[in-house]
């Protein structure tokens, strides 16, 4: 019996974006996540007598850790391309509306030009927001990766 206004979703910083790096963080995550650790821990059991699958296992967690922690990495920048690209076509669909509305006020463009060129606004907004909301997600996977080793 009611409705909730949720506030803007707060995107990452620029700060925050440009602090995305595989080379820099890269062991940090590695050695929070727990398939490696407790890969390591066994690997570093000599007197067990799988000592070599131990390796083996340890090397193969350390391998698919770094993989899908790239993926993360390069997925937050390419969301983040997709953001801007979708911030430049509200602004040229903002500009378009602009254009229309002056000409159909003269009379030299139709109503439904005009209401096309209203409703691709809503679609490039709706796209903005879809574009953030992924990079929001993106980054945030990138922060559990980093800071707590889960992919």
């Amino acid at each position: 019996s009611g409705t909730v206004a949720l506030d803007a979703l707060a995107l990452p910083t620029a700060e925050e974006l440009s602090g995305v790096s595989y080379d820099k963080n890269w062991s940090a995550a590695a050695g929070r996540n727990v398939d490696v650790m407790n890969a390591e821990v066994k690997r570093n059991n000599e007197k067990d007598s799988d000592y070599q699958s131990n390796k083996k296992a340890y090397q193969a967690a350390v391998s698919s850790f770094s993989c899908k922690y790239k993926i993360l990495c390069l997925t937050v920048a390419e969301k983040n391309r997709l953001t801007e690209s979708a911030r430049a076509a509200v602004d040229y669909q903002t500009r378009t509306v602009a254009i229309a509305k002056e000409k159909y006020g003269r009379g030299m463009l139709s109503y439904e030009e005009y209401l096309t060129a209203q409703d691709a606004l809503k679609r490039a907004r709706d796209d903005l927001q879809s574009a953030g909301l992924d990079l929001f997600t993106a980054y945030r996977n990138y922060v559990w990766a980093t800071d707590h080793g889960i992919v």
